[in-house]
């Protein structure tokens, strides 16, 4: 049995993708083959590094499938359908331009007046966000704790009703 693959985000390369179904195909062969179908034109079958920006539109919104590379294009769209290849049974993957842009839309998707427990030496950018933009925009609350000291009693106590998020991360530099 085959199922198809459409291209993520919605940006559809006209080019119909048939594989086995995911249950069916090894972790392996998923990593080696979801997401670096060969090319229509080429053949080749490892994807080729795209390093436009900017994408030609045939008329404002018309496109072959990007506009401007932090909307979308062809290794970010590849990455995510790997993604969703290797973890078997999930329908979508979102690959974000950078950390901050994660933390922003996670953040974001809380809702307002919601509680984030955090680390309190996480990335300045998440700090400021936190701090800052969160808390204006969304009321959103966060504590702080030191986690190299905090017991898990004090951990367990900073959770409030409203918390919807921990937030840890590696040693900032």
């Amino acid at each position: 049995m085959t199922i198809s693959i459409s291209t993520a985000n919605g940006h559809a390369d006209g080019v119909k993708h048939h594989l086995k179904r995911s249950s069916e195909l090894g972790f392996s062969t998923r990593a080696i083959h979801v997401g670096s179908e060969p090319d229509p034109t080429t053949g080749a079958v490892i994807p080729s590094i795209s390093l436009s920006t900017t994408y030609k539109q045939d008329e404002v919104g018309v496109h072959k499938g990007f506009e401007y590379s932090r909307s979308g294009n062809p290794n970010r769209d590849a990455l995510e359908r790997t993604l969703v290849g290797l973890e078997a049974g999930a329908g979508h993957a979102i690959a974000f331009a950078s950390g901050s842009a994660t933390t922003a839309t996670v953040l974001q998707s809380l809702g307002p007046n919601a509680h984030v427990l955090s680390v309190n030496d996480v990335y300045g950018g998440t700090f400021r966000y936190l701090t800052r933009v969160a808390k204006e925009t969304a009321g959103t609350e966060t504590t702080f704790v030191d986690l190299e000291v905090a017991t898990d009693d004090e951990i367990l106590g900073a959770i409030q009703e409203n918390t919807k998020v921990c937030l840890s991360s590696v040693k900032s530099s």
